[in-house]
This record gives structure tokens, sequence and C-alpha cells, in this order.
């Protein structure tokens, strides 16, 4: 559940099996933010990530916390308010999200939204 909304159950699944269990909620279009999420399970992937990036710890994100952080940036990069887009870039972004499934996978998704100014972190 993230703060904020007006959900009123946790929203993270037991498997990666399930669709994205992140709500299709946009506040005025708007993403969701991953901090504001209250399970802490998003934060601590993505901070798993990011610590494993900068060589502060040794073990990557676990598949589950790849999964996890797969399904925000698919509900980030989904958001209403991108719709602009210069070279197509935004579609495939929404088209290659499906194919997240490593740390590098993770990189190079990053590094192209990048490239069109949006930072989902």
């Amino acid at each position: 559940m993230f703060i904020g909304d007006n959900m009123t159950s946790n929203w993270i699944p037991n498997n990666q099996n399930n669709p994205n269990p992140i709500p299709s909620f946009y506040n005025q279009g708007l993403p969701l933010y991953w901090r504001n999420e209250q399970s802490g399970q998003i934060e601590t992937a993505i901070f798993r990530f990011l610590n494993f990036q900068n060589n502060e710890v040794s073990t990557p994100p676990t598949d589950y916390q790849i999964f996890l952080i797969r399904c925000y940036f698919e509900h980030y990069i989904n958001a209403l308010c991108w719709q602009v887009d210069n070279g197509e870039i935004l579609y495939e972004l929404r088209e290659d999200i499906k194919s997240i499934k490593s740390v590098e996978s993770i990189n190079g998704w990053i590094n192209k939204a990048l490239s069109i100014g949006l930072d989902p972190l």
C-alpha cells in the first residue's frame, strides 16, 4: 500500500507469477513513488539494487526483488503524464519493461529512461 492512497490492503504478492501487484492508480496522472510504499518491500529491493551497483553489498537483488523493481518501473513508465516522445523511446521503454530479469537489464532500462529525462528512482 502506498502512503496517501485509499487502498486498505497490502498489495505485494507472495510470488512473482502474479501480474503487476502495484495498483494502476495514478494521482492526477502521476506515478506513485516507491519510497511511499508501506510494506517496505519495494524500498528494500531498490536499496539492494543501488547498494549492489555501488559495491556496498556483494549480493545482488533476488529474483523476487528484481520482479518488484520491474513492476514498479512498469507502473512508473505507464503513467498518463508521460505522453510526449521524440524518437519513440517512451514506446520502447513500455515495450521493454517485461524483459527486465537481471541487474544488467535494470541498468539498461534506467539508462534508456534517463536519455529522455525520466528517472524512476
